[in-house]
């Protein structure tokens, strides 16, 4: 345990994944804030007599200041964490950018190694698993946060899978060999979990196709009432799970 605990190469999963909250929570404002320029480009742009102001402090873009300022100060963090670990490993550094072998591998021996490999199975059995659902997910008219959420969600796993094999293996409770028994079981439940996943996904898809187009006959109808009357009409985008929005201005 106490190698555990001074070797970083081992809690590397574990830091990853702190980065991985701290960027969903970046992006969720970073995209909000693009959508807000993109399709409401007047809450951050405001005119001063002949001039056009920027204003700063929207509540969006307050919110991605701190989330990006806590980006990179957990990155700070981890850098220096990351010199201190490689001053005192020489032969065990760790690189920032590795795309070849990844720093959490460790390969230190030959029981090591075979846990490593172990860990990079069941990741691998995991994509095979999670892709598929994420590709059924992206046929439906869903906001784009739940296709990034779900990415970010899998990476999780994988680097929690990772970390919970290494981690059985320091602490004395690790199978070189599941038996068979145990697989088949597995299998039945991510068989089933799978079918279910399906099902709620078509479920959700169907009614929100259904909803955006009754919401969308809905408004081209108030649109056409609107100009009737000589007013503007303005639609406005949803939000993560809403649907437009219409007002009339006259």
């Amino acid at each position: 345990m106490k190698i555990m605990n001074e070797d970083l190469r081992v809690k590397l999963p574990l830091w990853t994944i702190g980065s991985i909250l701290l960027l969903m929570i970046f992006y969720y404002y970073g995209v909000k804030m693009i959508d807000i320029l993109l399709y409401n480009s007047e809450e951050f742009f405001y005119a001063e007599g002949p001039s056009i102001s920027i204003h700063f402090w929207h509540p969006v873009l307050i919110k991605f200041y701190i989330s990006m300022l806590f980006f990179i100060l957990y990155l700070g963090i981890f850098i220096i964490r990351l010199r201190k670990h490689n001053l005192a490993n020489p032969k065990k550094k760790i690189y920032f950018f590795s795309f070849f072998r990844p720093s959490e591998l460790l390969e230190d021996d030959e029981m090591l190694s075979h846990v490593s490999k172990s860990a990079m199975k069941k990741v691998y059995i995991l994509y095979t698993n999670a892709l598929p659902v994420l590709i059924l997910l992206m046929l439906l008219p869903l906001h784009r946060f739940v296709y990034l959420f779900t990415i970010f969600i899998i990476l999780i796993a994988h680097y929690a899978l990772f970390y919970w094999e290494i981690r059985s293996f320091y602490k004395g409770n690790y199978q070189s060999e599941v038996p068979k028994n145990k697989i088949n079981m597995w299998n039945k439940y991510a068989v089933r979990g799978l079918i279910a996943i399906t099902i709620v996904i078509v479920i959700i898809g169907v009614s929100r196709i259904a909803l955006i187009q009754v919401n969308s006959n809905d408004i081209i109808s108030k649109m056409e009432h609107c100009m009737d009357q000589g007013g503007t009409a303005m639609v406005e985008g949803g939000s993560f799970w809403s649907l437009s929005k219409f007002s009339c201005k006259k």
